[in-house]
């Protein structure tokens, strides 16, 4: 017989929250749960009822999940989505977070004047990673303080936190909700497949719908007024996305020559150098936004020729370019080709 862990157990005026544990580690849900409400009695709100026709003499329910089941094993990715006001938060924060182990965004609490760079990873290599997963990945936001992001930063900067806990539940309310659409979809492609890949639950609720191609949750989870929730597994997910790509966002990404005005364009977002040394290549990435119906240079590529001493290369290649003569300087800048400057703008924060 396989036994299930009882995590919360609650019946209480027609409402229930029971969350089991299975022997395999997931977890079954199932939720009822109404709000009821009395009106108070004064001389405007009598006025209303007589307009409208209203009792404010009893008290009103008002059901916003009824016998709402759903199963979660690890990995697993929830999309929750549906109007403002429908009880998207209250699954989230009453339901969701009752789970082991688990880690809500509107948690995190974050010092100020704590440093990017100090304040993520168990040292710096760690902290790098983390922070470009993030979207964070760029040299002039390591050294700032937390006061000192914008909004949309310090979104991303509270993911980073999430990411670098012990925590196996994720939990986002809101989610993206203080990023353009480009950023948002950035965000949650790269989020779902960390989650994935390090075997956790992410969940997140937010009232934008434009993000199933990028989240590719297993539950789509669509929450309407009342008690009306249209849920979708995976198997429906994938039929009706099976020939699309993963992200629309790549569909507006181009890769192809550029020059050096393209490079010039962006220099003022790379944190070292404007001045380049010979110059093999240059390669350019744009973006064509649909609302603006206009295309952006968004990312360049430098390449330049080869140093011609490099004992790294002698090593790894046998010597093979370690006379210096004008026949091996020759077939090495054919050979052989080194990634100078890569810059991605800040276009629309598009990181």
């Amino acid at each position: 017989m396989n036994k299930k862990e009882v995590i919360v157990n609650e019946v209480k005026d027609g409402n229930k929250i029971e969350i089991t544990k299975t022997k395999e580690g997931a977890y079954e849900i199932i939720v009822s749960h109404a709000f009821k409400t009395t009106t108070e009695i004064t001389e405007r709100t009598v006025k209303i009822s007589d307009i409208f026709g209203l009792c404010i003499d009893s008290e009103l329910r008002f059901p916003i999940y009824e016998d709402f089941r759903i199963e979660l094993e690890f990995p697993t990715v929830v999309y929750l989505t549906g109007d403002s006001g429908s009880g998207k938060s209250w699954l989230l924060n009453n339901v969701f977070s009752r789970l082991d182990n688990s880690i809500s965004l509107n948690d995190i609490k974050i010092d100020p004047n704590e440093i990017v760079i100090e304040g993520v990873g168990k040292n710096l290599d760690d902290a790098l990673k983390k922070l470009s997963i993030a979207g964070l990945g760029d040299a002039f936001i390591y050294g700032r303080r937390f006061c000192e992001l914008s909004d949309g930063q310090k979104f991303r900067y509270r993911i980073c936190k999430l990411i670098d806990s012990d925590k196996d539940i994720w939990l986002i309310d809101e989610f993206a909700s203080t990023l353009d659409r480009v950023t948002a979809k950035v965000v949650a492609f790269g989020l779902q497949k960390l989650a994935r890949r390090l075997k956790k639950i992410l969940i997140v609720a937010t009232a934008h719908k434009d993000l199933r191609l990028e989240l590719q949750a297993d539950w789509f989870l669509d929450k309407g007024y009342g008690s009306d929730v249209y849920d979708e597994c995976a198997m429906g997910f994938n039929e009706e996305y099976a020939d699309q790509e993963k992200s629309e966002i790549f569909k507006h990404i181009e890769i192809g020559h550029g020059t050096m005005d393209d490079y010039k364009k962006l220099s003022q977002f790379h944190y070292r150098q404007k001045s380049l040394p010979a110059v093999k290549e240059i390669w350019k990435l744009t973006y064509y936004d649909d609302i603006e119906k206009e295309t952006h240079l968004a990312g360049v590529m430098v390449i330049s020729y080869p140093p011609l001493a490099l004992k790294g290369r002698n090593i790894a290649t046998n010597n093979e370019y370690a006379k210096m003569s004008k026949e091996t300087c020759d077939r090495l800048n054919k050979d052989v080709a080194t990634i100078l400057v890569i810059v991605v703008s800040d276009w629309h924060h598009f990181l």
